[in-house]
């Protein structure tokens, strides 16, 4: 009785249809794969790649006995990409508007099984079907609790408006990561990274944050990029240039380069 992996390697798991062995049953694993034997609801051991025969366990098996087990096989050897998204607006004050706003996110994260045994303990063990979505649905509290407070702190912390939070997603991105790890760790996957595809405003919303800016402050061009933009940016929404060097004249309150 020989067990072989017979699944496509895009699935995170595969169970053999295989639930009965014996001490002649051979397990067969990829070198993509690690195996969990599970005997009668007790997890017994992990094998990689190669050919085993629990029956050379000690004490595992009596001859001609045969016992009911799980053959599960684990994909250790690819990455896979989970899409993310707020279910939630986040309602954070514009730093130069004061208008509240309500923000949304989504990305996605890369994630590959690092501990096979965490992972068998932590989440599989309590779900039939090991899906992508199911280890969305085990992370996702944790992960979006820290997206709403990195990007809250981006806003107030640093006056980020919302016409220039994208030149900063990268470090929030990063900063995300380096506090969610544990959380995969313990749960025996690693978080390869994870990216910003959208940051979400109602169309109306920037219209009126435009309207309320462009008739409480002046514009001045950036003389980088020649964008116009509005005097109390520190940075070019546009080009990033650093503007803090450009002030206005205390009498005319024209734009003057302190370079120049």
């Amino acid at each position: 009785n020989i067990i072989t992996f017979k699944s496509n390697n895009d699935n995170l798991i595969w169970r053999s249809p295989v639930v009965e062995i014996d001490e002649n049953t051979s397990i067969i694993c990829p070198p993509t794969h690690e195996v969990i034997f599970i005997k009668e609801g007790m997890m017994e051991d992990i094998f990689n790649q190669g050919t085993h025969k629990p029956i050379k366990k000690a004490g595992l098996f009596k001859k001609a006995e045969k016992y009911q087990c799980e053959i599960i096989y684990v994909n250790n050897s690819r990455e896979y990409n989970i899409f993310w998204g707020t279910p939630t607006r986040i309602d954070i004050m514009d730093p130069f508007s004061k208008m509240l706003v309500k923000y949304g996110a989504c990305g996605k994260y890369t994630i590959t099984v690092e501990n096979t045994r965490r992972l068998y303990e932590k989440i599989l063990s309590s779900n039939n079907v090991l899906t992508i979505d199911a280890i969305k649905d085990y992370f996702m509290d944790s992960l979006i609790f820290f997206v709403k407070k990195e990007i809250s702190d981006l806003i107030l912390e640093n006056n980020v408006g919302f016409n220039m939070i994208y030149s900063y997603l990268d470090d929030v991105s990063e900063r995300i990561v380096n506090k969610i790890q544990g959380d995969f760790n313990r749960a025996g996957i690693k978080i390869c990274g994870l990216t910003f595809t959208n940051i979400i405003i109602d169309d109306e919303v920037i219209d009126k944050i435009k309207d309320k800016i462009n008739n409480d402050e002046p514009m001045m061009f950036c003389p980088s990029c020649g964008k116009e933009v509005e005097v109390i940016h520190r940075f070019c929404p546009f080009c990033a240039k650093d503007l803090s060097s450009i002030t206005k004249c205390p009498k005319c309150h024209g734009i003057i380069n302190s370079d120049d």
